[in-house]
């Protein structure tokens, strides 16, 4: 299975880079600086230099994955939902089924895409029992953090 990485520098994807690479995976990992990653990633996974608003130049180098670990990356700029928003909704979906994904499941992530950034507040608060593996970073920096730094 080929599995392609974005961020894998950052707080999130270097640590999806290793675990791929230790189950003997070689993934495509997506750099914006590849000089950042360590020597021994180099030689156990394949590096594109890539800039994740480039459209283009991402559907390129994710040609052939099976799958994509998407880490939407911080942005360092005064407005950063309009640095978002720099890709349009009907783009973002013609590029998500150009890369193959099915409709259903591209329709799925727009929507979440576009429910976050529209303010969707979810009808459950997260709580250590209501929550799932994709929100429990998003509870732990809203409940757990405040409450350690008390």
């Amino acid at each position: 299975m080929r599995i392609a990485v974005t961020t894998p520098t950052g707080n999130v994807g270097r640590h999806v880079t290793a675990m791929l690479i230790r189950a003997g995976l070689r993934p495509v990992l997506l750099a914006r600086h590849p000089d950042r990653l360590p020597a021994e990633v180099h030689e156990h996974a394949d590096v594109r230099q890539v800039d994740q608003g480039d459209r283009d130049a991402v559907m390129a180098a994710t040609e052939g994955v099976d799958a994509l670990f998407w880490v939407a990356p911080s942005v360092m700029v005064d407005d950063s939902v309009a640095e978002y928003e720099r890709v349009g909704d009907d783009e973002m979906l013609v590029g998500l089924r150009g890369s193959g994904m099915p409709a259903g499941m591209a329709e799925a992530v727009l929507g979440m895409s576009t429910g976050l950034r529209d303010g969707f507040v979810p009808e459950q608060p997260r709580t250590v029992l209501t929550t799932t593996p994709t929100t429990l970073g998003a509870w732990a920096f809203e409940v757990l953090r405040p409450q350690l730094a008390r």
